[in-house]
């Protein structure tokens, strides 16, 4: 069996640079220049990790190391934290198994997923971290966005390869300073878990009128890098350059939220060593729709449906839930 490191993904550049072709996607959002800024990204794509080839005798080895140190969690959470990933892959070192750490890890999440469960006894443990996504969520999605787009790595490709992890933790942390490597990594899984739609829903969600919350967006005014007073009320805020969606967030107090995205961090760690934007910080704002004036609709459903139709360059997709 292989494991290998994703070659860029042209198609998911398309979607993330907004083109896609989008269902009743507003023509004021425009294009961003696609043609260069993916020949630019497609330059600068790092060169993909050898082939890697496990044996049967490997695999036992993973299992095995992955079982004495997990601490009842599953695979996902386990690489989150890397304490124990680091544990493991040393055990792995000493019972005989001489490959890379990431290639070892990707292979631990591909024998999850080909097992169905089966090679691993089941997890025993069921965490719940409440707050992540408030605190942090405005400096991890844009990082896990950016990874994604420039070397096509998925959310479990982050916590496994090392080198991946420690990119995505210096993004996260330029914009939401404060937190620890294993609070940004289990904030990834939990937006990435936020990102599904379930199958419930979908009604509801189809009958959401976007185009009309989207022209409902106020502006508002920045000064010293925050925008002038907002209400103390749950909503959406967006910062945008011109006509175009940068990232979108949920806020239960617009005003505090305001706060903690402050555009000169957003600008400094997205823009960093990358080709994939390059910022007029003259034209940088944020809008802002205050939730009640959504009507009664579930303000997750709402930035679910907002996120689809607008398509903000960094933030994660949205996708149906499996049944």
């Amino acid at each position: 069996m292989t494991t290998r490191q994703n070659h860029v993904n042209v198609y998911r550049i398309g979607r993330v640079l907004g083109s896609a072709v989008a269902r009743g996607r507003p023509a004021r959002f425009g294009n961003m220049r696609l043609l260069q800024t993916t020949a630019d990204m497609l330059a600068a794509q790092p060169q993909s990790m050898p082939d890697v080839t496990f044996t049967d005798g490997d695999d036992q080895i993973i299992i095995k190391a992955f079982e004495q140190v997990r601490d009842g969690y599953a695979v996902d959470r386990f690489l989150a934290d890397p304490r124990l990933a680091k544990r493991f892959n040393r055990l792995c070192r000493q019972l005989g198994l001489r490959l890379p750490d990431a290639a070892v890890n990707r292979r631990l999440l591909a024998l999850r997923k080909q097992s169905g469960g089966g090679a691993f006894v089941p997890s025993t443990r069921r965490e719940r971290t409440h707050g992540l996504v408030d605190r942090f969520g405005v400096g991890v999605e844009p990082a896990m966005t950016k990874i994604r787009v420039l070397v096509g790595a998925s959310t479990d490709e982050i916590l496994a390869d090392p080198n991946l992890g420690k990119r995505f933790e210096e993004i996260c942390s330029a914009i939401t300073p404060g937190g620890s490597s294993l609070e940004y990594r289990l904030c990834a899984l939990q937006i990435r878990k936020n990102r599904y739609l379930k199958k419930q829903e979908l009604p509801l969600f189809d009958r959401l009128d976007a185009a009309s919350a989207i022209n409902a967006f106020h502006e508002a005014r920045i000064r010293q890098d925050k925008a002038d007073k907002l209400p103390h009320q749950p909503g959406v805020l967006m910062i945008h350059e011109g006509s175009r969606p940068l990232y979108l967030h949920r806020f239960d107090d617009l005003d505090s939220g305001s706060s903690s995205l402050p555009r000169s961090r957003f600008v400094q760690a997205l823009s960093k060593d990358s080709a994939f934007w390059n910022p007029d910080p003259d034209k940088l704002g944020f809008q802002y729709l205050v939730g009640s004036e959504l009507g009664n609709s579930p303000l997750h459903l709402w930035v679910l449906r907002l996120i689809q139709e607008m398509n903000p360059a960094f933030n994660w997709p949205v996708h149906l839930a499996a049944a």
